[in-house]
């Protein structure tokens, strides 16, 4: 959380907000699970909490919330997926760092790429992805909710 004291209540995260923090994140997850993304929309306020729906290309509709500033004991994160044959969820809540062994296959993952002289599939190219959607969602804020496109 950022609330104040804490140890992620940097400048950065209270100036840009969860959207910039969490944002690449959930996007990321959501290109990964349910495909290519259509439009975002996007409500709320990006220093306390954000919900996005996403529309994707295969027609599936998401809906994801976002938020730093919920005071609650290690962090929480839950999913759930609806279709027509029921319902899929996976909860997981870390009383630690949840950073730390994503950070470790990072690394290992970076000096792989570095060794073998080949790319990693999440390189620049997946961040400026992931970027204009925060930038779609950003316009979809500053438009008071309307569904947005990625603009090329």
């Amino acid at each position: 959380a950022i609330l104040p004291g804490a140890r992620f209540a940097t400048l950065w995260r209270l100036e840009h907000g969860v959207l910039v923090d969490n944002g690449p994140h959930a996007f990321d997850l959501l290109d990964a699970a349910f495909g290519p993304l259509r439009a975002v929309t996007a409500q709320g306020d990006p220093s306390r909490w954000i919900s996005l729906i996403g529309e994707h290309e295969n027609g599936a509709l998401v809906s994801v919330s976002l938020s730093l500033t919920v005071d609650i004991e290690g962090f929480d994160f839950t999913i759930t997926a609806y279709g027509r044959d029921g319902a899929a969820s996976m909860s997981k809540h870390f009383d630690h760092d949840p950073h730390a062994e994503p950070a470790r296959t990072i690394r290992r993952e970076f000096a792989e790429a570095v060794a073998s002289g080949r790319p990693h599939r999440l390189d620049v190219n997946r961040g400026l992805y992931l970027q204009r959607w925060i930038a779609a969602a950003e316009r979809s804020l500053e438009a008071g909710g309307v569904p947005t496109t990625v603009s090329p």
